[in-house]
């Protein structure tokens, strides 16, 4: 089974890093502050932060490096419109990937055939009824990135609460929030409140350098190991 799915499962709040670049400096960045998991990128333009991410054959040494940096799990995003192919996915896995993430509506079905953990990541089209029915088809672990582009790095409103707590409502299994809002580390306990299960960070909060990842990444795995 893959370790990121073991560690959420018992986890009260897991942290999980979206590194801005395949580069094994972000990821012993991440690693040091304290991130449990980190995520490498594939076929790809990141909405947050603009940078794009080649294909497989393009990546691949960058992956590799990363995966050899680091001692927690490494997940991939294959893609989006254009998304890795079975194959590569398992070529990803001997690498020592230890999971995939990548949108219910972007993932081909042939990806339920990986040994790779299964992350799935919803947007606002997404209902409960459809989470537990996502459950139900195999998702082991949720990320969910339900603001609107327009409400990038914007604080936490109200209402934000209110989607990911019906979200979160009866589900058996985990679900993170990425920082697609600008979060703060001290507001991971209101998170936990209401169901959430952890944090998928990104460029949003941690910015695009070294130093912003590492210090970012520290003073969320403080503020989480407080709860």
């Amino acid at each position: 089974m893959s370790r990121l799915i073991k560690k959420a499962a018992h986890n009260k709040f897991s942290l999980i890093v979206s590194i801005p670049r395949n580069l094994p400096d972000f990821a012993a960045a991440a690693e040091a502050g304290g991130a449990d998991a980190m995520k490498v990128h594939l076929n790809v333009k990141h909405p947050a932060s603009g940078h794009i991410f080649g294909n497989f054959s393009k990546e691949r040494k960058n992956i590799e490096s990363v995966v050899n940096t680091v001692a927690i799990p490494v997940g991939v995003v294959p893609g989006a419109e254009e998304t890795a192919t079975l194959s590569e996915l398992n070529e990803l896995g001997s690498m020592g990937i230890d999971f995939f993430d990548i949108f219910a509506h972007d993932m081909p079905l042939d990806y339920l055939q990986s040994n790779l953990g299964r992350m799935v990541c919803v947007d606002g089209r997404y209902q409960p009824n459809d989470m537990k029915a996502l459950a139900d088809l195999g998702t082991q672990i949720f990320e969910c990135s339900v603001i609107p582009h327009e409400g990038y790095g914007k604080p936490i409103v109200f209402s934000d609460l209110l989607r990911w707590k019906a979200l979160t409502a009866d589900l058996d299994v985990p679900l993170l929030v990425s920082t697609q809002r600008k979060i703060k580390p001290e507001e991971c306990g209101i998170l936990k409140e209401i169901g959430v299960r952890g944090l998928v960070i990104g460029v949003v909060v941690t910015g695009d350098t070294v130093k912003g990842v590492e210090a970012t990444t520290r003073a969320f795995r403080n503020a989480i190991d407080r709860l």
